[in-house]
């Protein structure tokens, strides 16, 4: 009989670990300030090479590049397994796929991070930017500056 009940418990307990991590849509609705060039939407998925630019990277989940109407652009991630993640934003103005800098290297074109993160004397620091998904279908906004 105990070992009957220690069979159950494993089989359970196995079961159990075998289910898949929960995965859903996150979606970033993007505010801009033009039409004009190009969104770019990363999803990071830990602080390796956080922010580096909004191009595919081994420390970046993905990245989407929808079309702007109306100043809007809507960045849809599929497939996204519940954890911590951070997303960055960048509207090329001038469609060349790179962060415009000045001769300082502060960035000429706008920029946008989830939670808000702002620029201040150097790029938000990825805890600020960090932000819990559920693996719920999920909507954020962000507004690039």
């Amino acid at each position: 009989m105990r070992a009957a009940l220690v069979a159950v418990l494993l089989l359970a307990a196995s079961s159990a670990a075998e289910e898949p991590a929960k995965q859903g849509t996150l979606t970033v609705d993007v505010k801009t300030k033009s039409d004009k060039g190009l969104v770019r939407c990363a999803l990071w998925k830990d602080a390796a090479g956080f922010p580096g630019e909004v191009k595919t990277k081994a420390s970046t989940v993905r990245v989407v590049a929808p079309s702007i109407t109306k100043g809007k652009a809507t960045c849809v991630f599929t497939e996204v397994p519940a954890a911590k993640y951070v997303v960055t934003i960048l509207h090329d103005l001038n469609s060349n796929d790179e962060l415009d800098k000045n001769k300082i290297g502060i960035p000429k074109e706008p920029l946008g991070f989830s939670n808000g993160a702002r620029i201040l004397f150097g790029p938000p620091k990825y805890d600020d930017a960090e932000f819990a998904f559920d693996g719920a279908d999920t909507t954020i906004a962000i507004t690039v500056h």
